[in-house]
């Protein structure tokens, strides 16, 4: 399936850092589901090289206004944990009439 308005996502937050048992710094996550979102997937990839074994799987979700998603943030969509795509814009603001329809962002899941 392509768009489909009104799917769930789960938004794990970004909410620090601690150093594990093996010394290695690992991100802490606190999740929320957020309902009626839209999703559009816009891009699966693999390398045309052949020497490697990986697939990107790239999302955009559109967002109501207010979801505040931030770069450091991991989204799950249709089961695919993500990480987000470069910078979040902010929400677009209409300057003619004062329509914020909420904001886009982009997700990529990179696996092998």
């Amino acid at each position: 399936m392509f768009f489909k308005f009104g799917e769930k996502i789960i938004v794990h937050r970004f909410s620090g850092e601690q150093v594990n048992g093996h010394g290695k710094i690992t991100k802490l996550f606190t999740d929320e589901q957020l309902d009626h979102v839209a999703v559009a997937p816009y891009q699966v990839a693999e390398p045309a090289d052949g020497g490697r074994e990986q697939i990107t799987t790239r999302f955009s979700i559109y967002l109501s206004p207010g979801a505040g998603i931030s770069p450091l943030d991991e989204v799950t969509v249709r089961g695919v944990r993500c990480e987000v795509d470069g910078a979040v814009p902010g929400e677009w603001v209409n300057p003619f009439n004062g329509w914020a329809p909420g904001a886009e962002v982009r997700l990529k899941e990179v696996a092998g």
